[in-house]
């Protein structure tokens, strides 16, 4: 088990989205981990990054600019409170201490995770399926990605109990 009294270092990787799926996965770490130390992550994508993935060239008036600019802003406040939410549920439920990281993501999520897995040297790294963009209780993209790329041991919780 890791978890406090472990001789693993690092602490474990609450991938947090706020969603259904997320929230059990943070009740399912405590349980397997018990009371040790996390890390909340939660990434988000800034709007201007998607529009700079299509080339430099890309003509954008200033409106669109500043809009998206705005977007970004607000984008990036509404991940901190996520992210928030997500750290206050790991204390509910045991872990000590929380931190937050809060990051954007415009080389795509399960790469931004992945590099914050690996910079805090993170014991387990714990995603729930069936986040916001999982389709009909698939694993999604990330869950995958995280799962085959990551170095490190990764707990994938399920969006809905099982049968049974």
């Amino acid at each position: 088990m890791v978890g406090a009294n472990s001789t693993q270092a690092g602490p474990a990787l609450l991938c947090f989205d706020g969603s259904e799926g997320a929230r059990r996965a943070v009740d399912a770490a405590s349980a397997v981990v018990g009371d040790g130390r996390a890390v909340v992550a939660h990434v988000w994508t800034p709007l201007m990054s998607g529009a700079f993935r299509y080339g430099p060239d890309i003509k954008l008036t200033d409106t669109v600019r500043a809009a998206a600019a705005e977007m970004d802003e607000a984008g990036e406040r509404n991940a901190a409170a996520v992210a928030e939410e997500g750290a206050a549920l790991a204390r509910r439920a045991g872990f000590d201490p929380v931190e937050v990281v809060v990051e954007p993501a415009p080389e795509g999520t399960s790469a931004k995770l992945l590099e914050i897995a690996n910079r805090i040297d993170a014991s387990l790294v714990v995603v729930g399926a069936g986040g916001r963009r999982a389709l009909g209780g698939l694993v999604g993209s990330v869950c995958h990605a995280l799962a085959n790329r990551s170095e490190r041991p990764v707990l994938i919780v399920p969006h809905q109990p099982g049968p049974g």
